[in-house]
């Protein structure tokens, strides 16, 4: 199957399930079968998953139908385009033979939604009499692979039109957590003050602070830092010039 969407320079591959995952479930049902479910799976069949199975190797779009038979709406591979006027994604593909001697069909569409890493895709049309099944998928993987590089922890997207700002997110305390022996004090857009870091002329100015719990020795993971970058639905902080480390390399931290 396509699977990179041509100059859109985007790719379906982080919605692929592949060995023993779990399909898509989409939201709906068939008109004639409220109990059907629709198994899905992108840029490989359905076979590469556990409860996909029995709908083939090959199978994109199956049908399970509460009567226990299957229906194949789409197979591999798939035809992928991308419309720039409308900036979506649309992937069609033939599945099983249908009553009027021709094949069942799929179309899905896939609509920029900033942040959606997880969302189902949705039955939106049924048309028996063409046995063509329409979805919609809103995720963050169709939106435009560009980056925007913002100053005081805002950045703005032009070409979606929305501005992020984390200085809400910026605290008086910082955030604390710990993990295999170590804490860590971690501020948004500013100092981690309040952490022993804070008390270091070398490390006062620290966003990200790791503390040994076993002796207490404390290291900074980055200086504070507001330039904030959006990649493909994701935000993106790093800190750098932490504590120079015994192979005088810094540490590093990042926030994304």
């Amino acid at each position: 199957a396509l699977q990179r969407m041509g100059t859109f320079g985007s790719t379906l591959w982080p919605l692929s399930r592949r060995e023993g995952g779990t399909p898509w479930t989409a939201l709906g049902s068939l008109k004639s079968d409220k109990e059907s479910v629709i198994l899905m799976n992108v840029c490989e069949g359905l076979g590469k998953t556990e409860v996909g199975k029995e709908c083939g190797a090959t199978s994109t779009v199956c049908v399970k139908k509460s009567n226990g038979k299957s229906a194949i709406y789409g197979t591999l591979p798939a035809n992928l385009v991308y419309d720039k006027s409308s900036r979506t994604a649309s992937m069609t593909s033939k599945g099983g033979p249908c009553w009027n001697g021709k094949n069942l069909r799929s179309v899905i569409t896939f609509i920029c939604k900033p942040g959606a890493v997880s969302t189902s895709p949705q039955l939106v049309r049924e048309v028996e009499s063409e046995c063509l099944l329409e979805f919609e998928w809103h995720t963050a993987l169709a939106c435009p692979r560009v980056s925007h590089v913002g100053q005081d922890c805002r950045v703005y997207n032009d070409a979606l039109g929305f501005e992020i700002d984390l200085n809400p997110l910026k605290s008086s305390k910082p955030y604390a957590l710990q993990h295999e022996g170590y804490r860590f004090f971690i501020n948004v857009c500013g100092n981690a003050s309040e952490s022993p870091c804070a008390g270091d002329i070398r490390s006062a100015n620290a966003s990200v602070c790791q503390v040994s719990i076993a002796d207490g020795r404390f290291w900074s993971l980055g200086q504070a830092n507001t330039k904030l970058t959006y990649i493909d639905g994701m935000l993106n902080l790093t800190y750098t010039n932490g504590t120079p480390t015994m192979t005088l390399l810094e540490l590093r931290g990042r926030l994304a």
